[in-house]
């Protein structure tokens, strides 16, 4: 990584990183100098290579210098995640990451110095580094192999703990280079990002754009969250080309243009808007092209993908500049049978899959049943393997004993082939099997969100276990409803999955606002509040057990 950071530097020194919440910028050249003199003074510090170093840091340029400069001293760099909030409540969501990944130190400035604090108060042995240490002119910096780790980055934690995933320099310099050539990436490319650094779409796709010699623009995720509108206007404000973002953060953009806050934007220069990081939902991309279309954005943009943090992110991509494809496949079949059997849209017994196109650059994927390969339409595991795949997880030998087979990777994803493309159907671990059927909990989530009395759509599907003992699919939904109405509510749901999907073992729990948590990443945490809800706890409306 650090030749690639200094031979940039010297071929496109200006290329420049901007940050809007806070006015910074930096300069590829600056950058080069800067991450030099911090690796310095981490070594100062008293860290040593191989030794793993948290960044605990607003999204601004001391976070890309403290990367960079910890990577280049040796070390190995973890983004941990973190946001503006009491400090002690911080520094527990964030300490079960410190241990697993047994940090010798964290680097920090005045935004989360007293959080650092409580992590050092908690941790012992733990160094507090400045992210303002540096010593310039203070030698060569250790000599660093491909075959080094050089990032530490923790998975979403949406269906089971974090797990820290060993990359190692060649790693990542493959997974950004295979990012670049299968999205057809230029120097002329405008990235503009709010997907926050500690996850892997926010930290490669970043670090993509900055060492193809682009400009790139970061926005902070609460300012996004807060007020999508104004990603929409900093795109047009700097003729942005290419976006990233999880399904949710496009109904979120979705619903502030449909609201008229888009309005006389001129959004002609997007390019490529990468979806991935969470199912993919068909509406969301057809809604998409149809809301910015006065705004001059192509069809062609939605750009569904995708990837997870053991591969240095990419996976599959589209052939860029092509409008999404949809399959539309026989629910009832893919259940049971295990094969994608195309029907008609208008099918009552339609599900609507994205295609997220062919294998990036450097990369193998096949798909597996029974140990078997899988032909055409037929749903199995996707296996994968290439230079910018993992080698395991961070002292798990464990998990990582269960990552490969035959010298693949298991993603834990389940999906088809159709005319030499990919579709992801879902996780593996989150399906629910009820009477030998399979069901994806995003499809059954995607018909039940739309209920009326549905707090902001806020809904997931999980496998729940009936009154008789037999396994069911549960459902968890938020309403603002009074109490009165919860059962009401709960038949409805029940009664419209129940006419599409074909069974009735459903169990319906509404709950609170702001029941539901998401990962760091932002996906559903769908095992974690079936945990929460209880097995004690009595559906408001039960589905018959025969």
């Amino acid at each position: 990584m650090a030749e690639a950071v200094s031979s940039l530097a010297r071929a496109r020194p200006d290329a420049v990183t901007t940050f809007p919440g806070t006015g910074q910028k930096i300069a590829l050249a600056e950058l080069e100098a800067a991450s030099a003199r911090f690796g310095h003074g981490l070594i100062g510090a008293g860290v040593e290579p191989g030794d793993v170093v948290g960044l605990l840091l607003p999204i601004g340029s001391e976070l890309l210098v403290t990367l960079l400069g910890t990577v280049r001293a040796g070390a190995v760099a973890t983004v941990l995640p973190v946001a503006p909030s009491d400090a002690r409540s911080s520094a527990r969501r964030v300490l079960p990451l410190v241990r697993e990944a047994d940090l010798r130190a964290v680097v920090t400035d005045d935004a989360f110095g007293a959080v650092a604090a409580e992590l050092a108060r908690a941790r012992t042995g733990l160094a507090v580094v400045s992210a303002s240490e540096n010593r310039p002119g203070a030698g060569a910096l250790p000599r660093v192999s491909g075959a080094d780790l050089a990032v530490l980055q923790f998975t979403s934690g949406s269906t089971m703990a974090p797990r820290g995933v060993e990359l190692t320099h060649s790693n990542i310099v493959a997974g950004l280079s295979a990012i670049a050539v299968s999205a057809e990436m230029t120097e002329t490319d405008v990235w503009v990002q709010w997907t926050p650094p500690y996850h892997d779409l926010g930290l490669f796709g970043m670090l993509t754009s900055v060492l193809n010699g682009g400009t790139t623009h970061a926005m902070a995720p609460h300012d996004f969250v807060r007020r999508p509108e104004r990603f929409l206007s900093l795109i047009a404000e700097t003729g942005g080309t290419l976006t990233t973002g999880p399904n949710f953060s496009y109904d979120l953009l979705i619903r502030a243009a449909a609201a008229g806050k888009a309005r006389g934007l001129d959004l002609s220069r997007w390019r490529l808007a990468f979806n991935g990081g969470e199912p993919i939902s068909a509406q969301t991309v057809e809604t998409f092209a149809r809301v910015f279309a006065d705004a001059g954005v192509r069809p062609s943009v939605m750009y569904p993908v995708y990837g997870m943090a053991e591969s240095t992110l990419a996976i599959a991509f589209p052939t860029p500049e092509t409008v999404p494809k949809t399959a539309w496949v026989d629910r009832a079949d893919l259940g049971t049978k295990n094969v994608a059997r195309k029907v008609d849209s208008s099918n009552p017994a339609a599900v609507g899959i994205v295609c997220v196109g062919r294998p990036v650059a450097g990369m193998q994927l096949r798909i597996v049943a029974d140990d078997t390969l899988c032909e055409e339409r037929r749903l199995g595991e996707i296996q994968l393997r290439g230079p910018a795949v993992t080698s395991g997880y961070y002292r798990n030998d464990h998990a990582t004993s269960m990552l490969r087979t035959d010298g693949w990777l298991r993603t834990g994803d389940l999906g088809f082939w159709l005319d030499g493309e990919l579709y992801v159907g879902g996780r593996l671990k989150e399906m629910v099997i009820v009477n030998g059927c399979n069901y994806f909990p995003a499809d059954v989530e995607q018909l039940a969100r739309r209920v009326p009395g549905v707090y902001h759509g806020h809904l997931v599907a999980f496998a729940d276990t009936a009154a008789d003992g037999g396994e069911c699919i549960g459902l968890i939904a938020e309403t603002d409803l009074p109490e009165h109405r919860h059962c009401e509510l709960a038949k409805t749901i029940r009664e419209r999955v129940a006419a599409t999907i074909g069974t009735t073992r459903i169990e319906v729990h509404p709950a609170p606002p702001h029941f539901l948590t998401r990962s760091t990443s932002g996906k559903w945490q769908r095992l974690s509040a079936a945990e929460r809800i209880g097995a004690s706890r009595r559906p408001h409306s039960r589905g018959a057990t025969s």
